[in-house]
């Protein structure tokens, strides 16, 4: 079996799964209690303009039939009609979908470039003060969900110290230079909490797939011939512990979008997590279908790119295709 065939057959695997997300996704939507169109029309409606309103919305219609109607618009890039906005799905996603991939990859640059640096100095200093620094770091913040440090963090250098500012992605009229400048400080808090946990991870991940790889003869064989220990670590060490990292990078980053829709609403950050809470929070079961559709697409996706990486990085399934 050639790598082109393990990678057709990964991508093959991957539509029968995105099917059942989205039917899954559509059922557990539509047994949700409450009903849209009462919600828009409020409490003291009648019920003839809420009968009204069910039937222009399709709700009145058996659920495999208005599951079958809304697979054929999924299939065509139509995710429906926002019933709060009254704006297409996809025009809403696609104006706040920028704003969350800023701070998303703002963090992950972060937690990724600090968290594997760190891990490979704390497997390099094993059993040292700053092994046990760091591994106490990387707990506390393991250990803490990211809406807990979110209020932390805007209490302390939101509100008390007045740092930062406590909400918002710029400040209103500007341009230029000074938009960009407003942009990144109204960044820093919301993208260093979502980095901090996830730079645990990676920190304690490294550490421990270094640990593993400088247990290995071929390192031991190294420190005879007299290699210094940065070259050992960084050189033979980490070459041998990065496939698994990669993997952990492709794993947590499907863990980071529910870390975003925590942040994004405490800091009011507005991306696709916050909006995602504010479509529970109207009805608008549209939405909710189609931002559940996006994140599951970028999971699988992410899924895809982690098994291609794998095997194109992999010596081991790189000789199994050769096989």
């Amino acid at each position: 079996m050639g790598i082109a065939t393990v990678i057709v057959k990964r991508f093959l695997e991957a539509i029968p799964t995105t099917l059942l997300i989205i039917a899954t996704s559509f059922l557990l939507i539509n047994l949700a209690p409450g009903d849209p169109a009462l919600l828009l029309l409020g409490q003291e409606a009648t019920p003839q303009a809420v009968a009204a309103l069910r039937e222009q919305l399709g709700l009145n219609l058996p659920l495999p039939e208005r599951f079958v109607l809304y697979l054929e618009q999924v299939l065509r890039g139509n995710l429906g009609t926002s019933i709060f906005y009254h704006e297409p799905v996809v025009k809403i996603i696609l104006e706040r979908l920028p704003n969350t991939l800023l701070l998303m990859g703002t963090a992950y640059l972060i937690s990724i470039s600090i968290g594997v640096l760190v891990g490979i100095i704390s497997a390099s200093k094993r059993n040292s003060a700053t092994d046990y620094g760091i591994t106490i770091f990387s707990t506390v913040f393991y250990s803490q969900p990211e809406f807990l440090v979110a209020i932390f963090f805007l209490l302390a250098f939101g509100f008390d110290l007045r740092l930062f500012p406590m909400s918002g992605i710029a400040g209103v009229g500007l341009t230029g230079y000074r938009y960009y400048e407003s942009l990144l400080w109204h960044l820093a808090l919301p993208a260093s909490v979502l980095a901090l946990t996830r730079l645990a991870i990676f920190s304690r991940f490294t550490r421990a797939a270094m640990l593993e790889a400088l247990g290995n003869d071929y390192i031991t064989t190294a420190r005879a011939y007299g290699f210094p220990q940065r070259t050992i670590s960084f050189h033979f060490a980490f070459r041998n512990a990065v496939l698994s990292i990669m993997t952990l990078i492709t794993v947590e980053l499907r863990f980071m979008i529910t870390g975003a829709v925590l942040v994004e609403t405490v800091f009011a950050w507005p991306g696709i997590g916050s909006l995602l809470f504010q479509s529970i929070l109207n009805r608008d079961y549209p939405l909710i279908l189609g931002l559940f559709i996006i994140a599951s697409l970028f999971i699988v996706a992410l899924n895809f790119i982690a098994d291609v990486l794998a095997v194109l990085v992999d010596p081991r399934v790189k000789s199994f295709g050769k096989s």
